[in-house]
C-alpha cells in the first residue's frame, strides 16, 4: 500500500496497555478528513468526551518534530506553519488505496508532506449506520433510507434497509476528493492566483507561504458561512529585490460560491445539462454542466461483473411480476413530486402578490396549502392528486386577482395621463 514520509527517522512509538478488566462500555470512534470525534454510550445516549483541551473534536493531524516528539490534534494544527513536511494531515483519503491509484496521486498533488510507497492498509467501517442511529432512524423500521455525509475531504452516500432494528448497508458510494477541505484548496489556488496577478510572485513553490495561506483560506471559509464578505490578510508572506511583500484581500461569499460549485438561485432558475452514454462494454459516462457557469463533472460507471442468463431471466421475471406494483409506485412518486413544485410555486406566487389579493382569498389559499402538504406526506395517490387540484384552482385565482389589480392600476394611470394631456386653447373671434 502506502505510508507517509518524515524527514527524520522516529523512534519507536512506547505502546501503553491496561492489565484492568475490559467495562461494559462501548465507545464510538469518528475518525474525519479535517476532525476527530470520540463518543460514549450512557444507556440508550450517545455523550462526546473531550479531549485534553476541553474541546468536542480534535484536528486529524499528526506532527513530527525534530527532537521525535508526536504532536496530535491542535498541538500538531498550530505548528504546522512552521513545520509544513512533517506535518500530516487529511490521510484518511489514503486509508484502503494503493500509491498508484488516482486519487492517491491528486492527493500527493496538494498536501505539503511526501507520500511513498509502504506499508499495507485496514479496512473501514462506514459511518452512514452510526449518523441512521444518531438521528433516531432506528425507530423507523421497515424502512430504506439514504444517508448524505459531506465531510471534512469525502463525500458518501450510503442507502440503509431498516428490520427489526436491523440496519444493513445495501449500497455505499462517494468522491473521496468532495469536501471541505478541497473547498479550502480552491479558495487556495484563487489566493495563489490573485497575488500572482498582482506581484508576478509564484507562491506554489514556498510551503511555508503555502502552508499560512491555507489556514488562511479555512479561517475564510468558515467566517464567510455567516458573513458576506471577510478580510485575509497576511504580512510578510515573501519577499522579491523590491522587499517584503504582504497579502491583503478582501473574499465575498459569492466569490467563494463561484469557485467551489454551482451559485446559489431560485428553484429552476440553473440550468444544468446532463448527459449519459453508455459504451458496448456496459461502461456508463455521465456528466453534469452548469451552462452558467460552465463548472462540469463527470463520473465513469464500471460494471463489476457480468450476468449470467439465469439471472437475467430471474430479473426479468421480478420486473413482469411487479410491474403493477411498480406503476402504482411510480403514480405516488410523480404525484409528490407535482405536489412539491405546486407547493413552491404557489407559496412564492403568493408571498410576492399578498397585498394585491383579498384576504379572504388568502386564507383559502393557504388552507389548499396547508391540505396538499399534508397530503403529500402521506401514501394515497389519489387524495394527493385532489389536493393538488385545489390548489392548482387557487393558483388560477391568484392570477385573475394580480390580473384585475394591474388592469385597475392602468386605467387610474390612463385618466392621469389624459387629464394631463388636456390645455386650454387660446382663440380669437374673427370679424368679417
Amino acid at each position: 500500500m502506502l505510508r507517509l514520509a518524515a524527514f527524520r527517522s522516529p523512534a519507536p512509538a512506547k505502546r501503553m496497555f491496561s492489565a484492568a478488566a475490559a467495562g461494559s462500555e462501548v465507545i464510538g470512534i469518528d475518525l474525519g478528513t479535517t476532525n476527530s470525534c470520540v463518543a460514549v454510550m450512557e444507556g440508550k445516549t450517545a455523550r462526546v468526551i473531550e479531549n485534553s483541551e476541553g474541546a468536542r473534536t480534535t484536528p486529524s493531524v499528526v506532527a513530527i518534530l525534530d527532537n521525535d516528539e508526536r504532536l496530535v490534534g491542535m498541538p500538531a494544527k498550530r505548528q504546522a506553519v512552521t513545520n509544513p513536511e512533517n506535518t500530516f494531515y487529511a490521510v484518511k483519503r489514503l486509508i484502503g488505496r494503493k500509491f498508484d491509484d488516482k486519487e492517491t496521486q491528486e492527493v500527493a498533488k496538494v498536501v505539503s508532506y511526501k507520500i511513498v510507497k509502504g506499508n499495507n492498509g485496514k479496512d473501514a467501517w462506514v459511518e452512514a449506520k452510526a449518523a441512521a442511529l444518531a438521528y433516531g432512524m432506528d425507530k423507523a423500521d421497515g424502512k430504506v433510507i439514504a444517508v448524505f455525509d459531506l465531510g471534512g475531504g469525502t463525500f458518501d452516500v450510503s442507502i440503509l434497509e431498516i428490520s427489526g432494528g436491523v440496519f444493513e448497508v445495501k449500497s455505499t458510494n462517494g468522491d473521496t476528493l468532495l469536501g471541505g477541505e478541497d473547498f479550502d484548496e480552491e479558495l487556495l489556488r484563487y489566493l495563489v492566483g490573485e497575488f500572482r496577478k498582482e506581484t508576478s510572485i509564484d507562491l506554489s513553490g514556498d510551503n511555508l507561504a503555502m502552508q499560512r495561506l491555507r489556514e488562511a483560506a479555512e479561517k475564510a471559509k468558515r467566517e464567510l458561512d455567516g458573513l458576506a464578505q471577510t478580510d485575509i490578510s497576511l504580512p510578510f508572506i515573501t519577499a522579491d529585490a523590491s522587499g517584503p511583500k504582504h497579502l491583503n484581500m478582501k473574499i465575498t461569499r459569492s466569490t467563494f460560491e463561484k469557485l467551489v460549485g454551482i451559485p446559489p438561485a431560485p428553484r429552476g432558475v440553473p440550468q444544468i445539462e446532463v448527459s449519459f452514454d453508455i459504451d458496448a462494454n456496459g461502461i456508463v459516462n455521465v456528466g453534469a454542466r452548469d451552462k452558467a457557469t460552465g463548472k462540469e463533472q463527470n463520473i465513469v460507471i464500471q460494471s463489476s461483473g457480468g450476468l449470467s442468463e439465469a439471472e437475467i431471466e430471474k430479473m426479468v421475471a421480478d420486473a413482469e411480476a411487479n410491474a403493477a406494483a411498480d406503476q402504482q409506485r411510480k403514480e405516488l412518486i410523480e404525484a409528490k413530486n407535482d405536489a412539491d413544485s405546486a407547493l413552491y410555486t404557489t407559496e412564492k406566487t403568493l408571498d410576492e402578490h399578498k397585498d394585491k389579493i383579498d384576504a379572504e382569498t388568502v386564507e383559502k389559499v393557504k388552507a389548499a396549502l396547508a391540505n396538499l402538504r399534508t397530503k403529500s406526506e402521506g401514501e394515497n395517490t389519489e387524495e394527493i392528486k385532489s389536493a393538488l387540484e385545489e390548489v392548482q384552482q387557487m393558483s388560477l385565482k391568484i392570477g385573475e386577482a394580480v390580473y384585475k389589480s394591474q388592469q385597475g392600476e392602468g386605467a387610474t394611470s390612463s385618466d392621469d395621463n389624459k387629464d394631463d394631456n388636456v390645455h386650454d386653447a387660446e382663440f380669437k373671434d374673427k370679424k368679417d
